[in-house]
């Protein structure tokens, strides 16, 4: 059940939301002069990919928006994965992708980085499991065959320890649900950024053993133009996925699904009149506070739904809006406009947040 100061945290992130802007809180100086040795005391706010001035980065702030390190990236990043103890974080390449990022969340030290097997390419996201081992998404570069990559650490570092092919092509999100690992599968074959099959998608919901990795679950949805792309979990072990239409056609239609173990996948208020603001695209999906947060950037949109009965509790403007982070009590959620709100208020960075947003909350 969601605690009374969660709902609290949820109300004053709508608040920030619903307010007039406020003047740029603009932190020049502290992007200038932080250095990833200098956040070496105890800290707790967000980590995200951003861009600023033409380049990549790795970019971790407190609520408030204060700076405390970033980040140099070679090419875009997508998500940052952190380890369930906070020791640990992992920087994922946007799709296709050719390195991951090890570091610690705490100061910004960074570890050797990684890079997908010969003919692979890493897909945007990862999940660590334990402190040991981390699993990404992975596909072909040429057919775009989905894989499922584990990494795990030695005492000669990490490395690729197993594989396991998909039965589908472009996987995307994954998350670990008890002893079980969960893949959202878009369904789309690309050659780098250009979609090839979309009059033949075959997106699916996977569920997989994680210890052995057999295949013990798969869902489809009726519109096949829906490409799966991004889940979360909520407390009472319903799965939430965020879909992005691939034909304008599809507009109209709910673009958020819930499913529990075993049973069909249901369409999130499948009569509701407003999916067409979304513009056909769900960029980041969160469950807070029993409620369902989802963004889309290209409508401008940040919607709230009832995880009880799917009612739709609020839907606000927000320009660019797509990043979204919770723990148990706190929310926020950023922009590519550069703005971060949180239950603290919403200040603004001169960046680009990019699509995912992390919590980092060391216990």
């Amino acid at each position: 059940m969601a605690t009374d100061r969660a709902r609290r945290s949820s109300l004053k992130l709508l608040m920030a939301l619903g307010a007039s802007l406020p003047s740029p809180w603009i932190a020049a100086h502290a992007l200038a002069s932080a250095e990833a040795g200098s956040a070496k005391e105890n800290w707790r706010g967000v980590i995200g990919c951003a861009k600023q001035a033409g380049q990549y980065y790795v970019v971790a702030a407190s609520s408030d928006g204060e700076l405390r390190y970033q980040l140099p990236l070679p090419a875009r990043g997508h998500q940052v994965a952190l380890s369930n103890d906070g020791a640990l974080a992992a920087c994922m390449a946007r799709r296709p992708g050719d390195y991951l990022l090890l570091f610690d969340p705490l100061s910004g030290q960074v570890h050797d980085p990684l890079s997908p097997p010969n003919g692979l390419c890493f897909s945007g996201h990862a999940v660590f499991v334990g402190a040991e081992r981390l699993v990404v998404t992975a596909a072909d570069r040429q057919s775009s065959q989905g894989w499922v990559l584990h990494y795990q650490r030695s005492r000669q570092g990490w490395g690729l320890s197993e594989r396991w092919v998909l039965p589908g092509l472009g996987p995307h999100q994954l998350l670990v649900d008890g002893e079980q690992l969960v893949v959202a599968l878009g369904g789309i074959h690309t050659q780098e950024r250009t979609k090839l099959n979309l009059d033949s998608l075959q997106p699916a919901l996977l569920r997989f053993s994680l210890g052995t990795g057999e295949l013990l679950d798969t869902r489809v949805l009726a519109d096949k133009s829906l490409s799966i792309r991004h889940i979360s979990r909520a407390d009472d072990g319903r799965l939430w996925l965020a879909c992005q239409a691939q034909r304008e056609s599809s507009w109209s239609q709910s673009l958020i699904f819930s499913q529990l173990p075993g049973q069909p996948l249901q369409a999130l208020d499948a009569g509701g009149d407003y999916w067409e603001l979304f513009n056909g695209y769900v960029g980041s999906i969160e469950c807070f506070a029993g409620s369902v947060f989802a963004s889309s950037p290209r409508g401008h949109l940040l919607g709230q739904w009832s995880q009880q009965n799917g009612e739709l509790l609020s839907l606000k403007r927000f320009e660019d809006v797509c990043g979204i982070a919770a723990t148990s009590e706190k929310l926020a959620v950023s922009s590519g406009r550069g703005w971060l709100a949180s239950g603290e208020g919403r200040v603004r960075l001169p960046l680009q947040w990019d699509n995912h947003l992390s919590y980092y909350s060391p216990s």
